[in-house]
């Protein structure tokens, strides 16, 4: 218990002492003021927060208008939604029975029937997107005989559809090109091509330019070629012989003035011509062919030469030529290069595989010879000269009853001066000396004399393995 003096205790007559009272009230202004200024912070920090809170709503409207709208159903519009969704509960199980607007209804619709046109377009032509893809997979092989030929039946399914199939057209005419399995015909064959593909189009655009180069080159191919014959079948030289020294050399100066003169060929809209230089290629090319049968060699093989260099892609016009004269002259490997490049461009081209085979019998690996002449024949079973490349195989290695077989076969797809005389080796060499004078009988009927090395096995100045070894190694 405090003491007395320490109490405050009022008088009984209700009076307090002075300096005491003034005391009290002084601490208790303090009081009331501290409490004043908290409840003052306080108020002010939960005005601001209300303020930030509360909308902005326009001064002199009533209370009742200034309060936020109430929130309606996304769809009737008239109902609260439930929480957390902008549809109110009945609307949202109406939305599970039909959860699409009219609109997305007909635009999905429309997008099915597109859809099913679309896959029913597909399927109706998909056997000819089926060639056409087994079309570049055989390109894409370096099988360009099987991818020319599948090109052309997916070229003929669309056609009868009255489609045209720009892409297939250009594709195969470049293929066409380089091979040319058909010389003059193929050279229009290209241009026929790109022609069709091109009828209507603006030929003019960029994306076309290489098609319309190629097209003109295979057209200058051709011109080049007629200017060859033109000269060859003037009235001039009607009566031109392979003897006649003089009106050789007249023609090949009228040649050799066409170097670097202008032909025409006809525009891509088929209806002017426009001038083009000659192409000098296939000109030396032509020099060759009328050196060769005019059987002057070294002026044939000068001109074979100057193709290679001119145009060293154009493999299909001098390459298979061009090696036999390398192995002629000794030269086995530039033959091979030639035909790896044969082979490289086509899997298929027979002229490759023949060199191949020519080269490996020239070499006296005669196993490596019928190796090379069957691999060939995997791509080109019916090629009569891919054949005979085999029996001379067989009878440099001394099987002359196998080379008989082979030529027996060789026969049924066809015959010429060549295959005959291999056919006479084989049978003198078999003893059937009725057979030979029966082929030599049938070469003679059809203008064929026999060659100065097949007069020379004959009469026995070389042999047989020596015909197919040495030289040219051939029956010429």
């Amino acid at each position: 218990m405090k003491d007395e003096k320490d109490l405050f205790i009022p008088e009984k007559n209700g009076e307090y002492p002075d300096r005491e009272l003034e005391n009290e009230l002084e601490d208790i202004a303090r009081l009331f003021q501290k409490e004043l200024d908290e409840a003052t912070v306080k108020l002010k920090k939960n005005e601001d927060s209300y303020i930030e809170d509360v909308p902005d709503y326009c001064e002199g409207e009533a209370a009742e208008d200034s309060a936020p709208e109430r929130t309606l159903c996304a769809c009737c519009e008239e109902n609260e939604p439930e929480v957390g969704s902008d549809y109110c509960a009945e609307c949202r199980e109406g939305l599970k029975k039909y959860p699409l607007e009219f609109t997305s209804v007909i635009t999905a619709l429309a997008c099915i029937v597109a859809a099913v046109f679309a896959v029913r377009s597909f399927c109706a032509d998909i056997e000819g997107y089926t060639t056409a893809y087994k079309a570049r997979s055989y390109e894409s092989q370096r099988l360009l005989t099987s991818a020319v030929s599948e090109y052309d039946e997916a070229i003929a399914y669309f056609a009868q559809n009255d489609i045209v199939p720009k892409a297939l057209y250009f594709d195969s005419a470049e293929l066409i090109f380089s091979v040319m399995s058909d010389g003059s015909a193929s050279m229009d064959d290209v241009a026929d091509r790109i022609g069709t593909a091109l009828e209507g189009a603006n030929a003019d655009l960029p994306f076309y330019r290489a098609d319309v180069a190629l097209r003109n080159e295979s057209l200058n191919l051709y011109a080049t070629m007629q200017s060859f014959y033109g000269i060859m079948g003037s009235e001039e030289y009607a009566t031109y012989t392979v003897d006649d020294e003089d009106m050789y050399n007249a023609i090949m100066e009228d040649m050799e003035a066409l170097v670097g003169t202008e032909i025409e060929i006809t525009s891509i809209d088929g209806k002017s011509t426009e001038k083009v230089v000659i192409n000098e290629a296939m000109l030396r090319f032509c020099q060759y062919m009328l050196a060769y049968t005019s059987d002057k060699k070294d002026d044939a093989n000068e001109y074979l030469r100057m193709v290679y260099e001119l145009e060293p892609d154009y493999i299909w016009l001098y390459a298979y030529e061009l090696a036999l004269v390398e192995i002629k002259d000794g030269n086995p490997d530039k033959a091979e290069s030639f035909a790896e490049s044969l082979v490289e461009n086509n899997r298929e081209d027979a002229d490759g595989y023949c060199l191949y085979s020519a080269v490996a019998r020239m070499n006296g690996d005669t196993d490596k010879a019928l190796e090379w002449a069957d691999e060939g024949l995997k791509y080109c079973s019916a090629d009569t000269e891919l054949l005979r490349y085999k029996a001379m195989a067989y009878i440099a290695a001394g099987d002359c009853e196998a080379a008989k077989d082979v030529l027996d076969v060789a026969m049924e797809y066809g015959t010429y001066g060549m295959l005959y005389y291999v056919s006479i080796v084989a049978e003198n060499e078999l003893g059937n000396t009725e057979n030979v004078n029966s082929i030599i009988e049938t070469a003679e009927n059809q203008g064929l004399a026999l060659t100065d090395r097949m007069t020379a096995y004959l009469n026995g100045e070389i042999t047989a393995c020596e015909m197919f070894t040495e030289g040219s190694g051939d029956v010429e």
